[in-house]
């Protein structure tokens, strides 16, 4: 037992209380028992670390870190987070049934206190699978923390490698620097092997014979892309080579953050480029926070790939950029979208064999986000990704795709939905063989040339050798050829479009593609109507020269700037990307003809607001028929019987037809990509309506998405009330003149239910129009939008009661929704009479388009029977009785 002191006051008196406090004994809690298997792997191992943690609570949540522990001595301050995710014990992230795959989740799907989760060790960010030691820990609420070692080595027996010592740019040792070998794939390089250094500054990289660029990298240095050495290392060779980094003079700091929520995301890999070639590495903190070493210079912030898949997020299209020319920068926060939605599938080729480690890549429509995967052993990948349209295609550059030709595609998905898309790797049959030169004959090296294919997809390519030739493979089509934007840039030169029709079987050989050397530029910025910057927007220039079309692309950066290559004494065509700017809501501003007669040229463009979106409800009731008289007989309680769906354009042009635009609902919508059936026009506005559904009658609540153009337009669709804001404007008509005509029509608000009158025009009703159709269904007058407590509506021109099919009120409601309530005019009359044949009569039906009739027929006026039942295809057709024996018969038409 023990005793504590307790000071209280109380009226201005102060009390000593001696307290008693029973200690209960203290609760055993179990330790989490944590595994790492295996706990010992190469730098080259490509299959799965598996972790197991057990001892915990069900359902527990518990933090997974792994930190690389370059000195070997346990878990430092100083030691990189290379890697952090949560686990949920029974659960992983799935959409639709289908799980990714790429983020770690627990394996067993079972919330029974024991998580087995495991991830793809090549899958990993690059630089934590260098060799060295790695520690695993382990957080759990319940039960601490636990530690494994990972012990990440070199493949032995060495038998090749390169080595060698770091030092600064001032000739001391740096301690603990990682050294990476990188090769060259297309104009990007990729990550194969890296190792931790010694406290010495000494390092040894074992690789497989080949070409790398050797590249050294610590936190708090900055690396030199430009003059990183490339080694060609042959089998059984050992090579030294000493490497140099330069010590950051200043930093730029900043935080990594989940949009929806705010939090920091911890344990990324960021990789900051600078203008100058210059390279820096830094990881977020626990909290998401990081600090990179920098030099003064303008600078490009990215994030690795492989972090993002298994984090499941999405990496910005809109790299942030830096400028550090004045001095360090702080503040610098990225929020990064979490995946919504996944596409999953296969890569094959075109005999059905897996293909494994091709690299897949998606961007959406809008310009907003960037998704990657690569095919396991079984050739299956998963892609995170967002709601909306996405191109995905596989990198046609990767060695494994050599010979084949893959194409990418197009595909719009819903949040929550798992898409399954395949490709299948097409084996070439065809090469577009020649040699690229400048104006003066001499060839161009290092040039990435592109075959585009006419109708889309993913563009095969070549690097021109030292002689300039290329040679690429592809099949049969139209085919565009034309250099790489970027590679373009580098060289300094432009070059033709030309096109090739290829025939299976055939190479098209001794290609001369002349460029021209870029001699001016034309400059400009790009910014919306409240002159905002606009990012990521894709320009170009073309210009004919002698029947040969030249083509120059840029992209505007933060700041909307751009700037294209061009060549001087011309008049060049610019103009932006209409397409992309629709998926980003703006309209297209016209091209700009900018004529060049010295080095520069410009041309700003200000681009306007894109098309204005609006979605409703048009619910449908049928409310009585007026029989022989002016007033209907609704048949209480009246319900809605159906709806549809419309979707409206505003300030767009190049409107599509109805059946190019689809409407998908949420769940027992029962629209999934259905094309409109009706399109309403005016001036600058066109509305598309599904067709009418019955089950339900009522327009569900939820996410609904049409695509117009192909792109996937999105709306969250609160609930309409429907059925709560159903009334029935009950309407009498005044017959006027000798003729009987129409010209004056009342109404009456009724209780739907009961038929009981309603005192007042209910509030949420914001406006009312009349129309009279005809016995064809056409409208023949129409009130316009008439005020919410407007009760008559005075025709202006007389109408034929007799030709009247159908009194239709439409009322809107403060949800912006429409309700069609309609009384229609049935009654019918039967005459011209004949017999067209001794056994035949014929007689004519005068009635309502798209109603039942029933004919009957006797004999004796006494004794009625059947003849058909119809559905009256017009206001009038002709009625056949093909069994008209007698020599008379009577007929009569009525409802069913």
């Amino acid at each position: 037992m023990k005793k504590y002191s307790c000071l209280i006051f109380r009226r201005g008196w102060f009390f000593l209380l001696i307290c008693a406090s029973f200690l209960l004994p203290p609760v055993a809690r179990a330790a989490v028992g944590f595994t790492v298997s295996p706990s010992s792997l190469s730098n080259t191992y490509s299959g799965q670390i598996t972790l197991q943690i057990s001892g915990l609570t069900n359902g527990e949540t518990v933090l997974v870190e792994r930190f690389l522990d370059v000195n070997r001595n346990g878990i430092d301050p100083g030691d990189l987070l290379v890697q952090s995710f949560k686990v949920t014990d029974g659960q992983v992230t799935a959409f639709g049934g289908i799980r990714d795959v790429n983020v770690p989740g627990d394996d067993d799907g079972s919330s029974n206190g024991l998580i087995q989760t495991s991830f793809s060790f090549n899958s990993a960010p690059e630089f934590s699978r260098a060799a060295g030691q790695h520690v695993f820990r382990v957080s759990s609420p319940s039960g601490g923390l636990a530690v494994q070692t990972l012990n990440v080595t070199q493949p032995l027996p060495a038998a090749q490698f390169i080595t060698g010592q770091i030092t600064n740019s001032l000739g001391a040792l740096v301690p603990y620097p990682t050294v990476a070998l990188l090769v060259q794939t297309g104009q990007d390089v990729q990550f194969v092997v890296g190792a931790v250094g010694s406290a010495s500054g000494d390092y040894t990289v074992v690789a497989a014979p080949g070409t790398y660029l050797v590249l050294p990298t610590k936190v708090g240095f900055v690396s030199d892309l430009s003059t990183a050495p490339v080694i060609t290392l042959n089998a059984g060779e050992f090579i030294t080579q000493n490497l140099e980094l330069t010590p950051g003079t200043q930093t730029i700091s900043g935080t990594i953050a989940d949009a929806a929520t705010g939090n920091g995301i911890p344990g990324l890999q960021l990789f900051l480029e600078s203008s100058n070639n210059k390279l820096a590495i830094a990881f977020t903190d626990a909290n998401g926070d990081f600090t990179v070493s920098t030099v003064p210079d303008q600078w490009k912030l990215d994030i690795s790939d492989f972090n993002l898949s298994q984090s499941g997020y999405l990496r910005p299209q809109n790299k942030p950029r830096i400028d550090t020319t004045a001095g360090g920068v702080t503040g610098v926060n990225v929020q990064l979208a979490k995946e919504a939605a996944l596409i999953y599938g296969s890569l094959k080729n075109d005999t059905n064999a897996s293909l494994q480690g091709i690299s897949l890549f998606g961007n959406d429509n809008n310009n907003q986000y960037e998704a990657n995967a690569t095919t396991d052993a079984t050739g299956n990948y998963t892609m995170g990704v967002t709601a909306g349209t996405w191109f995905i295609g596989p990198d046609n550059q990767n060695p494994g795709l050599a010979g084949y030709i893959v194409q990418g595609t197009n595909v719009m998905l819903t949040n929550g939905q798992a898409l399954l898309v395949n490709f299948v790797a097409q084996r070439s049959t065809a090469h577009l063989l020649g040699r690229v030169t400048d104006t003066g004959g001499s060839p161009i090296s290092g040039l990435t040339i592109l075959a585009s294919p006419q109708n889309g997809g993913s563009s095969p390519s070549a690097t021109t050798a030292a002689d300039g030739s290329f040679d690429i493979a592809l099949f049969g089509g139209t085919w565009i050829l034309q250099l790489e934007s970027g590679s373009a840039a580098q060289h300094n030169v432009i070059g033709p479009s030309l096109n090739f029709n290829v025939t299976d079987g055939i190479n098209i050989s001794n290609i001369t593609y002349v460029v021209r050397a870029a001699t001016a530029t034309i400059s400009g910025n790009v910014t919306n109507n409240n002159g905002q910057p606009l990012a990521n927007v894709n320009v170009s220039a073309s210009i004919t020269v002698n029947g040969t079309n030249y083509m120059s692309n840029a992209q505007t950066d933060g700041t909307g700037h751009y700037k294209l290559s061009a060549f001087t004494n011309a008049t060049w065509q610019v103009s932006l990307d209409c397409f992309g700017l629709n998926q980003q809501g703006y309209g297209c501003p016209n091209s700009q003809n900018v004529t060049i007669s010295g080095p520069n040229g410009t041309a700003n463009f200000l681009v306007p607001p894109g098309a204005q979106f609006s979605f409703l409800f048009r619910h449908f009731a049928n409310a009585g028929d007026f029989g022989s008289g002016f007033t209907p007989a609704p048949a209480f309680p009246v319900a809605i019987n159906a709806y549809s769906a419309q979707f409206t354009v505003r300030n767009d042009i190049n409107y599509p037809s109805e059946t190019n635009v689809f409407f998908t609902g949420p769940p027992g919508s029962s629209l999934t990509g259905s094309p409109a059936v009706v399109s309403l026009s005016a001036s600058n506005v066109s509305s598309y309506l599904s067709a009418k559904v019955g089950n339900p009658s009522t327009g569900p609540a939820g996410t609904w998405m049409v695509n117009y153009k192909g792109n996937l337009i999105s709306f969250n669709v609160p609930d309409p009330q429907a059925a709560a804001r159903l009334v029935i404007p009950l309407p009498g008509v005044q017959i006027q003149g000798a003729g009987g005509g129409l010209g004056y029509v009342f109404w009456n608000y009724k209780d739907p239910n009961n038929g009981n009158p309603i005192s007042s025009t209910p509030a949420f009703i914001t406006g009312l129009e009349v129309q009279i159709l005809d016995r064809d269904l056409n409208v023949v007058n129409d009130s316009g939008l008439l005020g919410n407590t407007a009760l008559n509506y005075n025709l202006g021109s007389i109408t034929p009661w007799k030709d009247v099919g159908q009194i239709r009120i439409i009322y809107w409601d403060t949800l912006t929704n429409q309700y069609f309530v309609t009384f229609t005019k049935a009654l019918a009359n039967l005459g011209s009479a004949r017999r067209p044949s001794s056994n035949q009569f014929q007689v004519q039906l005068n009635g309502l388009s798209g109603q039942d009739y029933v004919v009957e027929y006797s004999t004796t006026l006494t004794n009625w029977f059947p003849l058909f039942t119809t559905n009256a295809p017009s206001s009038a057709f002709n009625i056949l009785d093909s069994n008209a024996t007698d020599p008379h018969r009577f007929y009569r038409v009525h409802t069913p």
